[in-house]
């Protein structure tokens, strides 16, 4: 018993050491905190819709519209952002858009990147056939427009958002299935990995204990960086009508319902496009930040 706890002790220390000197780091990295706080906010703004929202986002309301033409921001107080061409609010329709564009790009790219690791990193470690294999299935994925594949397998599909969510995903695993293959290729010289193997450790430990840990930094970097992709991936299908479905409040949407409004109404076009790059900024930011403080390589420079 004895024996166990100093096994975790030793396993527990280093991991709660390395947690202390990247909140150290990332509390000096510019970029980490305002790419923070910008999620920060979207999040939140996401968890308490129902709250922040004055309105349903779904409901026409009869004095939503001034002889049939929508308000401009601030121009009825009922109606702090104006109102859309059906007299619905445009603030809490922004509001829990959020919801779906964090759900999306959350979602999808977690699955994307799950099956990136689950691919890529065996197939660096072990080589040979699985290695040829799984890379030419990648490099058939990567040699469509990931944009265009996306859309035409969203088409394909019943429009839904987990259409939407299946769609994302499929396109984007190559990517992080190439990356995580490389540092699995580099990760298995190293000296502690090839002790390991000496001393008759299971590959799937080593995997697990040591390949997928020093994975970690790049992996995250990669992540945060393809939220913000499959975001505006999101913004741009539901703009073309491919996305989640009327009433469902989408960014994108917004956009493409507000096109007939452009210049009796801009504001219906800039403040949705305001909030797509809002997003998309927040977490380029922070995944620019992530890689400051992660990758050892740069350490020093901020």
């Amino acid at each position: 018993m004895a024996v166990e706890s100093i096994e975790v002790r030793n396993e527990v220390l280093p991991f709660v050491r390395s947690m202390t000197e990247l909140g150290r780091r990332a509390r000096r990295s510019k970029s980490t905190i305002i790419g923070f706080i910008m999620v920060f906010v979207m999040i939140l703004m996401a968890i308490f819709a129902p709250w922040i929202a004055p309105h349903d986002p779904a409901i026409q309301h009869e004095d939503g519209l001034q002889y049939g033409i929508p308000y401009r921001p601030f121009e009825n107080p009922k109606f702090l952002l104006g109102t859309d061409h059906l007299g619905r609010d445009v603030l809490s329709r922004v509001v829990y858009g959020s919801r779906i564009s964090l759900l999306i790009g959350f979602t999808s790219v977690a699955f994307a990147t799950a099956i990136g690791l689950l691919l890529g990193i065996p197939s660096g470690y072990y080589g040979g056939a699985l290695d040829m294999a799984v890379m030419r299935f990648t490099d058939i994925v990567m040699a469509f427009p990931s944009f265009l594949l996306t859309m035409a397998t969203v088409s394909s599909l019943k429009p839904s958002l987990w259409s939407l969510l299946f769609s994302i995903a499929i396109v984007r695993w190559a990517g992080t299935a190439r990356l995580s293959r490389s540092l699995a290729l580099t990760l298995k010289e190293q000296e502690y990995v090839t002790a390991a193997q000496a001393i008759g450790i299971k590959d799937r430990r080593i995997l697990w204990k040591y390949i997928l840990p020093n994975s970690f930094a790049p992996i995250m970097v990669n992540l945060t960086m393809g939220i913000a992709g499959a975001i505006l991936v999101e913004a741009s299908l539901s703009f073309l009508g491919l996305g989640v479905q009327p009433p469902t409040p989408s960014w994108g949407m917004m956009v493409n319902e507000a096109r007939g409004y452009m210049f009796l109404r801009p504001s219906l076009v800039f403040i949705p496009s305001f909030a797509i790059a809002f997003a998309v900024l927040g977490f380029s930011v922070l995944g620019d930040g992530l890689r400051d403080i992660l990758d050892p390589r740069l350490r020093g420079t901020n």
